[in-house]
């Protein structure tokens, strides 16, 4: 399918200027005669912008997506609408399990050559085979190559117009920066065994203590790195770019050790960072759960946290719809829940509720901008879909 084609088929389904992704979405499944799936099961994209530095946008349920083609045609930034099917999209954690794996599989295979080092060994690590990687690897495919893919004949258990069903547009940049801070103590260090172990970094000046949580997982590529799993816990005792210096902490409760050899590198990106130990920051959010008629149910990893209590950079959102989390890594939402966001990543959002600290990562769509004026906002509940005889197109 050309991109007039694909532009035309979804500017031609019965919805107006002003309807949202919620009512846009069902019309243009129901133009290609997708009848036997439901529609919160596909995401609404608009690519944008030139093909070497293509701009995509996934549209939230509460955007208005014919009015936004408009607004960029009209700015000559050649827009394409395009579908995704929500199990294309998997939570980050996910992602980096699945490459967790291939990692083991890759470390086993070149085992019988011998390591040069074993990363992640600063303080107290975790063994390597429940290593996480942390990045995504991209397949090569451009985003605007897309356009030809949507809603075309679906293989079973494929992804339509994708050769073997492979996810069709290249993951973004993980969390993590990919470059460490050039601050080592001067090269690589021969090995005793021939080999070449990276040198280990210099500890930048110590800053103001602050504590933190892990929300996603890294493996340790150098000596002086620390492995991290979601629900990790430490203390951040000093900071190089996004980079920063911490101690475990198993217990959360804020000690400071002055060995500096239990001290290593983490991404920031990993980590939500808090005012108080987390301990204490988690059990301020369930005293206050716990005088509910239902406290939140949290496992391990998702404790429940108040933002108030969080120091990491944070903008409003509001939950358009329900949405039930599919991992342990995921959140609940009920529709108009008041949420913080900490963190996007590859089309999810890492969402703190307001009122519990209920914490966890959620499909991006799903939260909408807080609305300037009071109400709960115009989405349809979990189990009804829009009316689609209302519609109208009326471009």
């Amino acid at each position: 399918m050309d991109h007039d084609n694909h532009d035309n088929g979804v500017r031609q389904t019965k919805v107006s200027l002003d309807d949202p992704v919620w009512k846009a979405l069902p019309a243009a499944l129901k133009k290609y005669k997708i009848n036997d799936d439901d529609w919160q099961n596909y995401v609404m994209f608009i690519s944008h912008g030139p093909p070497e530095s293509c701009i995509l946008h996934c549209l939230s349920y509460d955007e208005k997506p014919l009015l936004l083609f408009q607004e960029l045609r009209d700015a000559n930034k050649n827009p394409v609408f395009m579908l995704k099917h929500i199990k294309d999209i998997p939570s980050p954690v996910a992602v980096a399990q699945q490459k967790q794996a291939a990692r083991k599989a890759s470390a086993t295979d070149s085992s019988s050559a011998g390591s040069t080092f074993t990363p992640g060994t600063a303080g107290q690590a975790h063994s390597l085979d429940q290593n996480q990687d942390q990045s995504p690897s991209q397949d090569g495919h451009a985003p605007e190559s897309q356009a030809n893919s949507l809603l075309r004949n679906q293989a079973p258990g494929g992804v339509p117009g994708v050769p073997d069903g492979r996810p069709g547009w290249p993951e973004l940049m993980s969390p993590m920066v990919e470059n460490k801070p050039d601050i080592s103590t001067g090269g690589a260090t021969e090995r005793a065994d021939g080999g070449t172990r990276p040198a280990l970094r210099e500890m930048p000046p110590a800053t103001e203590v602050s504590y933190a949580v892990a929300i996603y997982p890294y493996t340790a590529e150098q000596e002086d790195d620390f492995d991290v799993f979601v629900g990790d816990t430490f203390i951040i005792v000093s900071r190089a770019r996004e980079w920063w210096v911490v101690q475990r902490d198993p217990a959360g409760t804020g000690q400071v050790e002055q060995d500096v050899t239990k001290q290593g590198w983490v991404p920031a990106g990993c980590l939500l960072e808090t005012k108080v130990p987390v301990a204490a920051a988690i059990a301020e959010a369930t005293a206050r759960g716990s005088m509910a008629s239902t406290p939140p149910s949290s496992p391990p990893g998702t404790t429940p946290i108040l933002p108030l209590s969080i120091l990491s950079t944070s903008s409003p959102g509001i939950a358009l719809m329900d949405y039930k989390k599919k991992g342990e890594e995921e959140l609940d939402l009920q529709k108009s829940d008041s949420l913080r966001v900490f963190q996007r990543y590859n089309h999810w959002a890492y969402a703190v509720k307001e009122e519990s600290g209920e914490r966890g990562w959620v499909p991006s769509w799903f939260i909408g901008k807080v609305p300037i004026s009071p109400g709960t906002p115009t989405t349809p509940s979990a189990d009804a879909a829009p009316n689609l005889q209302e519609s109208r197109f009326t471009q």
